[in-house]
């Protein structure tokens, strides 16, 4: 036998579009066409720069078997020779094209001469080799060719002439079985499974801004605010280079319960947030009056767990990182790690990180409510260039002020108020609703209206609904709520 128990190759691939790994795996002995054959697992992993897309399959399964010189493989119905340790220089070899890499455009048979041979010493084995050169055909194999470890360009004849070939297979980079142990081409320096190395990009280069909203409550009010974090500064504390790391918006109070000081307070800030800084792919952060804490780790595979922080308010033990995969963002491809939670009775949410930019509910927010704080995440964008969106929350204007709130309330008007029957609303007709909703003072949603008309006047019915004091909340496409009180007799 030719593969000893455990044995696994692995080589590179290069495509078109993409870059990655083949392994061949013995995962078996299989009788077929009346032969006892070794069972081959050929695994593809690789990364689709089209797409950003890490991808792995299994292409198909090969079989092959030996005698003393010779090892052959299985071509459609019938084992061909693969490798002949027996042959002279000079003597000319068939070479075939199997299943799984088979190009209907492309011949499936080529020739290659033997140019030299010999033995050579490989983790304590006297292995034989023989060298090929291409003689004719799209089929073929080039350079070395050993015992045990196969050909030096890949396992099986690629047929790499061919123009229409999409992917290189090869060259080969590791092989180990149970009783050879590990051998790694002189030739390669990487991992066995390495994919592909992308440019870390700097996180914080050309201004970067995140434009968050945040929902709050307290006593009887609740605040919406709308702030954009940005870098202004560096700073050096305790030898490390600091960017500082501000946050700038408006507030919004509005009125849930009945008190004796209505809220209606709007105001303005500018404040620092702290001190941010990258050491590779990780995110530290440094809150004033604390210690710096990290908090993201981009350089984590699948299976590693990612450390307790401020972003994970609940979770006793640290995530799991369960896939990666890239997002390509205007200049870069920027990684984006998928991660199971720790957590009792957490829905179907998929959680992830990007790259430099954070999660959708915040970059340094948590995960989850916090305190009656909701945080999220709109948009992220570099010197004025968007760069990502979550568009399951919706637009955000990155130019937060007073004078952008007053152009931005909708300034609605209702009447009559009381009400018996119906409520009228007046609101400008450039503005276009996405939903109108009636909540009770103890926060209960009892209707909902979704307009269907671009109009200003709007109407809504109240015969289901008891008398007693209501809040009717407006909410336009462009994501900006007002709220006001109403009475129903």
């Amino acid at each position: 036998m030719w593969a000893d128990s455990g044995a696994t190759w692995y080589y590179g691939f290069t495509g078109i579009i993409s870059q990655g790994f083949v392994s061949i795996e013995l995962v078996g002995d299989s009788t077929i066409l009346g032969i006892e054959a070794q069972k081959l697992e050929v695994y593809k992993s690789g990364i689709d720069f089209m797409s950003g897309q890490y991808f792995e399959s299994i292409l198909g399964y090969e079989y092959t078997y030996s005698d003393s010189d010779r090892v052959y493989h299985k071509v459609g119905d019938e084992f061909k020779i693969l490798y002949d340790f027996s042959a002279e220089i000079g003597d000319t070899l068939f070479h075939y094209l199997i299943n799984e890499f088979m190009n209907p455009y492309c011949d499936s048979i080529g020739r290659s001469i033997v140019s030299d041979k010999g033995i050579e010493m490989i983790n304590d084995e006297e292995l034989r080799w023989y060298e090929v050169e291409y003689l004719d055909g799209e089929v073929t194999f080039f350079g070395r060719i050993y015992e045990k470890l196969g050909a030096i360009d890949f396992m099986f004849p690629n047929n790499d002439l061919c123009i229409l070939d999409e992917d290189y297979y090869g060259p080969f980079r590791c092989y180990s079985d149970s009783s050879f142990g590990e051998f790694v081409s002189p030739e390669y320096t990487g991992d066995c499974e390495f994919v592909y190395n992308f440019p870390i990009p700097n996180y914080f280069a050309n201004d970067p801004e995140w434009c968050v909203t945040i929902s709050s409550l307290y006593d009887n009010c609740g605040i919406n605010t709308t702030q954009v974090h940005y870098i202004n500064g560096e700073e050096v504390i305790e030898g490390l280079e600091y960017k500082k790391l501000y946050s700038k918006g408006v507030s919004e109070e509005y009125w849930i319960m009945p008190d004796v000081n209505p809220c209606e307070d709007t105001w303005e800030f500018d404040v620092l947030n702290g001190y941010i800084r990258q050491e590779g792919e990780k995110i530290y952060f440094l809150e004033p009056n604390y210690e710096e804490q990290l908090y993201y780790d981009f350089s984590l595979s699948i299976g590693d767990t990612i450390p307790i922080s401020p972003i994970f308010p609940y979770d006793s033990e640290p995530s799991v990182v369960s896939a990666i995969d890239s997002v390509y963002l205007y200049d870069n491809y920027y990684k984006r790690l998928y991660f199971e939670r720790n957590l009792p009775m957490l829905d179907d949410t998929i959680y992830y990180f990007i790259e430099g930019i954070g999660h959708k509910y915040g970059f340094l927010a948590p995960l989850d409510d916090y305190f009656e704080i909701i945080t999220y995440l709109h948009a992220y964008r570099k010197g004025e260039i968007p760069y990502y969106q979550f568009d399951v929350w919706g637009d955000c204007d990155f130019a937060v002020s007073l004078d952008e709130l007053t152009d931005n309330q909708m300034s609605i008007s209702i009447s009559p108020n009381p009400a018996k029957d119906k409520l009228h609303l007046e609101i400008a007709p450039t503005i276009k609703l996405k939903e109108i909703a009636i909540y009770t003072l103890s926060g209960q949603k009892v209707l909902i209206l979704i307009p269907s008309t671009s109009s200003g006047r709007h109407t809504v019915d109240l015969s289901l609904l008891q008398s007693g004091m209501y809040l009717l909340e407006v909410e336009s496409i462009e994501g900006f709520r007002e709220v006001k009180r109403f009475v129903v007799e």
